[in-house]
């Protein structure tokens, strides 16, 4: 079983590549992802980041329905549409994928240390973002 917090950082850096490379729907879901892991490993600002950007790319996404992402995790049809997401993009897939785009996750939490949540919100920002207005804790 993996780590929620490394979940975060691998569905985030995916959905970082998915963002720089216009893939919308690829970027959305590991927002998703991402959202899901941050809310498990005690994150709820990178989670409410996830959860806004799918809603601001697309208002009729299910996601919208909330508002928040804790909220969304206790719907039975949100919770179906994660799990049709995992097996889409499991786990370990996603480590392979981040593996192979030369990203080092065990490095990297290792410097943020205690402060993940910032660093994977400093990692979704938009490019036209300087900061995102979101507390960590």
């Amino acid at each position: 079983m993996h780590d929620f917090e490394s979940a975060m950082l691998i569905y985030a850096h995916l959905a970082r590549v998915s963002a720089e490379r216009n893939q919308q729907l690829a970027e959305d879901r590991f927002l998703l992802q991402a959202g899901a892991a941050a809310c498990s490993a005690g994150w709820p600002a990178p989670a409410e980041l996830c959860r806004s950007r799918v809603a601001r790319h697309n208002p009729a996404h299910l996601i919208a329905r909330f508002e928040t992402f804790a909220a969304a995790l206790r719907d039975p049809d949100f919770a179906c549409l994660l799990r049709q997401l995992d097996r889409q993009c499991r786990f370990e897939q996603a480590e392979h994928l981040v593996a192979q785009l030369g990203i080092d996750i065990a490095a990297e939490r290792e410097a943020a240390d205690a402060d993940l949540g910032t660093f994977v919100l400093r990692l979704l920002a938009s490019p036209d973002e300087t900061e995102p207005a979101l507390e960590t804790t």
